[in-house]
């Protein structure tokens, strides 16, 4: 809870603050990120005042722990630095204050680490990343689907044509 008893936490590089902690937070302090790394360590909401990026910084989401929203509740600035968002699972969302349409289209500001891809969803106060997984992943799981149901066919054969002939004769 030490984040609740102040108004700002800066962050420089090399250093990491990181949130332990499982269920929901809600404090104003303002985060400002001079190369450092915003660092998850549970699945939780957290949600805090400003985001400020006056160096390219990290925010890592953790793994292993499930999903969780980091919500930026201020004004977001740092339009020409890179914030690398590490361990952005399915599930994970973050959310930045500010309608950042313009700062979206510069595909240089956000690096995702994780092999997800993001939407955005902007909207006049607040902007949502959420974590989709990439459309390999999901071909990946149909094409299993798709070889165990031709590994199996004839027993759904057997199984379909068993159950659609006792029917027919009832």
């Amino acid at each position: 809870n030490a984040m609740q008893n102040t108004s700002g936490i800066t962050v420089n590089s090399g250093g990491t603050l990181l949130l332990n902690t499982n269920g929901t937070i809600n404090d104003s302090a303002t985060v400002t990120l001079v190369g450092g790394t915003y660092a998850l360590g549970g699945a939780f909401s957290e949600t805090v005042g400003s985001l400020t990026l006056s160096a390219n910084s990290t925010i890592d989401f953790g793994s292993g722990f499930g999903a969780s929203t980091l919500t930026f509740n201020g004004t977001y600035t740092g339009n020409s630095n890179l914030l690398t968002v590490s361990n952005f699972n399915a599930g994970d969302v973050l959310v930045l204050g500010g309608n950042l349409t313009s700062s979206l289209s510069n595909t240089s500001l956000f690096s995702f680490s994780s092999g997800f891809s993001s939407s955005y969803d902007s909207g006049t106060s607040l902007t949502t990343i959420t974590a989709v997984p990439e459309p390999g992943t999901i071909a990946a799981g149909l094409a299993i689907v798709g070889f165990i149901g031709w590994r199996e066919r004839r027993r759904l054969r057997d199984l379909l044509s068993g159950t659609l002939g006792r029917s027919a004769r009832s």
